[in-house]
């Protein structure tokens, strides 16, 4: 019958019943792809058919293969591997623009070459105006040359968050002394540090 086993692992997937082994005896068969290739842990994501290749074990030259070796077992799909992530804090101040937290991937198989894409949560685009407050992240899609044999998995996930603080504005008293006049506080006092386009008027 047709089986499935998770990219990177070694459980699972067809597995051969071998008739007239001696009790005790270490043999298994060592399964092969049809068409080339041996089936390892690095095999990519797909749909195989399989055949037995030989027999591997400590007693293994001690046995033949009845019947012809390579002959079609089963089919074999191999699925993707659940990758979970956690995502490290950042902060950073109205007006700069910020760099999220790394993503540390955890389930890569030695070896390979996969990373993550991380964005703000709930459609939010990073930008130097974001205004101050907590945003949160995620990992939204995996890169790399074996990014195609993974996939996200549904929780263990620890998402970081973006904490954007206030902008620190610097503030020039034009008059020493306060008098009885009637005048706004813009008349006394002058602002700097407001970006372009914003709009930030002092009180007293």
């Amino acid at each position: 019958p047709g089986a499935s086993r998770v990219y990177g692992s070694t459980g699972g997937g067809s597995r051969v019943g071998l008739s007239g082994v001696l009790a005790g005896d270490d043999v298994d068969a060592s399964l092969t792809l049809l068409g080339g290739g041996a089936l390892a842990v690095n095999t990519p994501v797909g749909d195989y058919v399989v055949g037995v290749g030989g027999l591997t074990g400590a007693s293994a030259s001690n046995y033949l293969l009845g019947g012809t070796s390579g002959a079609t077992l089963a089919g074999l799909t191999i699925t993707p591997r659940p990758l979970t992530y956690a995502i490290a804090g950042a902060g950073s101040t109205y007006g700069t623009l910020a760099t999220l937290g790394a993503a540390d991937l955890s389930g890569v198989v030695t070896g390979d070459s996969v990373s993550a894409t991380v964005r703000l949560s709930n459609g939010v685009t990073l930008s130097d105006r974001l205004h101050a407050g907590t945003y949160g992240q995620t990992v939204t899609s995996l890169t790399g040359a074996s990014a195609a044999n993974y996939s996200l998995a549904s929780s263990g996930n620890s998402d970081g968050g973006l904490t954007i603080g206030r902008k620190q504005l610097g503030v020039a008293y034009l008059a020493p002394i306060i008098t009885y006049t009637y005048g706004s506080p813009q008349d006394l006092l002058r602002l700097s540090g407001i970006l372009s386009g914003d709009e930030v008027i002092p009180t007293l």
